[in-house]
Formats: C-alpha cells, sequence, structure tokens
C-alpha cells in the first residue's frame, strides 16, 4: 500500500514538474499616480514596493507565465505642525497623515522566448486594493530639554476595497537568471471611499486638541504605476 503512496506522489511531482517548469520572481520599486477622477479628487502621487512571483506554464521555453504580486504603497502623505493656547500656555502640534494602498493581484504573462538580452513582455491582472488611512497628532511642545508628547491620537479613521484590474508592458534586460525590469501598469480600480489632503484637520476645546475629520471623498480608483526592479529566474 505505501509504495503505491509513494509511486502516486511521485507522478504527482512528475506532472507537477512538467506543468510548472520554472518560474521568476520580482522585487521592485514603484510610484503610484492616480489618474482620470481619482487624479481630480485626491491629486496625490506616491510610493512604494512589490513582490511577484510566477511560473512558467508547460515548459522552459513556453511563452505563457502564471502567479501572483502583493505591493503596498504610501500616496498623499502631508505633515504640518501648528500651535495653540491651551489653558493659558503655547502648546506645539504636529498632524501626519499617510494614505495606504496594498494591491494584490493574480497575473498572467505572454513573455517570447528567444535568444538575447532584451526580453519584452505583456501583463494581465487581476485583483484587489485595499485603501486606508493613518493619522497621528502629538503634542511636541519643547520646553528647555524636554520634550512633552502628551495627548497623542493614532487613528486608521477609514478604510475600503475595491476590485482593481487591468494590465502592464515590460522588458527584461540582461543575461543568467538576473535581470533588470522596467514596466509600467495600468489598472482600474471601482469606487473605494479614502480621504484627500483637505479632509483631515483639527479641533481645540481650550483644553486640549482633537483631530477632525470631513466627509470622506468617493470616486474611482484608477492608477498609472512605473516601476522598476530586479528579476531572478529560478
Amino acid at each position: 500500500m505505501k509504495n503505491k503512496q509513494y509511486f502516486f506522489f511521485a507522478l504527482l511531482l512528475l506532472s507537477c514538474k512538467q506543468l510548472f517548469a520554472q518560474g521568476e520572481a520580482t522585487l521592485g520599486l514603484r510610484g503610484v499616480i492616480p489618474t482620470g477622477e481619482f487624479r481630480y479628487k485626491s491629486d496625490a502621487w506616491g510610493a512604494g514596493a512589490s513582490l511577484g512571483v510566477l511560473a512558467n506554464i508547460g515548459h522552459d521555453k513556453s511563452w505563457i507565465y502564471l502567479g501572483g504580486e502583493l505591493s503596498y504603497m504610501i500616496y498623499g502623505m502631508s505633515n504640518r505642525r501648528f500651535s495653540q493656547n491651551i489653558a493659558g500656555f503655547w502648546r506645539n502640534y504636529e498632524l501626519e497623515t499617510n494614505n495606504n494602498m496594498l494591491m494584490g493581484h493574480i497575473v498572467a504573462r505572454i513573455k517570447p522566448h528567444h535568444e538575447g538580452n532584451i526580453f519584452p513582455y505583456i501583463d494581465g491582472l487581476f485583483g484587489f486594493n485595499y485603501i486606508y488611512t493613518n493619522t497621528t497628532l502629538k503634542d511636541v511642545t519643547n520646553y528647555g530639554n524636554n520634550n512633552n508628547n502628551r495627548n497623542s491620537q493614532t487613528r486608521n479613521q477609514i478604510d475600503d476595497w475595491a476590485m482593481s484590474y487591468g494590465g502592464a508592458v515590460g522588458v527584461q534586460f540582461g543575461s543568467g537568471n538576473l535581470k533588470f525590469d522596467v514596466k509600467c501598469y495600468y489598472l482600474f480600480g471601482t469606487k473605494a471611499r479614502y480621504y484627500d489632503s483637505s479632509s483631515i484637520s483639527y479641533t481645540s476645546t481650550g483644553s486640549g486638541v482633537n483631530v477632525a475629520f470631513a466627509e470622506p471623498v468617493y470616486s474611482a480608483t484608477n492608477v498609472i504605476i512605473p516601476q522598476i526592479g530586479a528579476t531572478l529566474r529560478f
């Protein structure tokens, strides 16, 4: 009975090897540029990083790859400093806001196999875009050498999910298993709620300062993403 199990397991490994002959992993640095309605309502660029892993389908010289990609980006960062008179004393505050994107996609790639050092390709992507906002309000008053951080507030005030889909074109340069990779995405995003730079402010009550949030923006989330990175074939 065990011999039959080992034989079945060996056949399974062999079939997997035939289906996914080789693969490649790409680590990239990217920018994010809102476009269309998203740019009109947010006008906030950003940057981040990504990791993608693809498997060659069929055999070593196949043109088709299938895999996934995960990326994280910060866009629309703001940092405001202000002073307020609290209980008769002037205090200094810092209000920091980061809008964040966590994106995950299934990726299908067509990359012709040929001899040389330049390898163009095209990707199709389908997945999600998780958008959320972190806001921190800190008391940074400095009397003498004493930095007082009382009344610090950190909030993830809003988050939303959007469907993300689109394509990318890219080129890999180099010989051997390590290549330089340049690509550009255009991704369509369904509507989501988020804050722009004017949506977050502060209020003073005379005894302290609090973060104030306006109504969130609601729009499509289309983006252009240029990326540079390195690809390792394995």
